[in-house]
């Protein structure tokens, strides 16, 4: 997870396959690794075996202080900036990606979401999870963060759009396995989570032939 001492410029948002996994990621100018805007790979799920040396525990008790620290940096930024950016992102119409707004027309990886049962992970104010809703998605958008979820439910009742908001970590998120067609993030998990741990936990998520797409820096 990315502590405080980053940079806090970005906001929260991510794709993923199951047999094998597919993952689609969303580049924007300000990533060089790639020139076409976007790439595809695909993956097959780690298998974890046992741990005697207790690693595993270690690992849990890292993502618990990591998930506290992000917590109350983004109870900050929701004071001084997302929750008066919530209603403006709510009301766009047209899916946008990232700080750059890069038009999802453009990029096109989410295709017709109509029908589809979509899971956002680290969904912030949970606009994303809004636009899809409009376009006949069923989302569920969780975050570690109570502020910024109570921003998502103010807007729902001021636009009278409701979805699941749950409040937990993406990397141990209280829902049953392979629930979901479509996984994102759009700053969300993707910048701010272990991937070992919110990747693994977005393909225990997702159905056979789920996809998981993804922004990050």
């Amino acid at each position: 997870v990315r502590n405080c001492h980053e940079s806090c410029h970005s906001f929260c948002h991510d794709s993923l396959h199951h047999t094998p996994p597919t993952v689609q990621r969303v580049v924007t100018h300000t990533d060089r690794r790639t020139s076409d805007g976007l790439r595809t790979a695909g993956h097959s799920p780690s298998v974890v075996a046992a741990d005697p040396m207790g690693q595993a525990d270690g690992m849990t008790d890292r993502r618990s202080q990591d998930a506290a620290i992000n917590r109350d940096l983004w109870r900050a930024v929701n004071e001084r900036y997302t929750d008066g950016q919530a209603d403006q992102k709510w009301a766009a119409e047209d899916i946008a990606w990232g700080i750059f707004d890069i038009p999802e027309e453009q990029v096109d990886v989410l295709g017709d979401v109509a029908g589809l049962d979509v899971v956002e992970l680290g969904c912030g104010t949970a606009y994303f999870s809004a636009w899809l809703a409009r376009r006949g998605a069923r989302p569920v958008a969780v975050d570690l963060t109570d502020a910024q979820l109570a921003s998502a439910r103010r807007c729902q009742e001021q636009y009278d759009l409701h979805f699941p908001l749950i409040e937990a970590d993406a990397t141990a998120v209280p829902l049953p396995d392979e629930s979901f067609d479509l996984a994102l993030s759009e700053y969300g998990a993707s910048l701010w989570c272990d991937p070992d741990g919110w990747i693994g936990e977005a393909a225990r998520l997702l159905r056979p032939g789920g996809r998981l797409v993804f922004l990050t820096n």
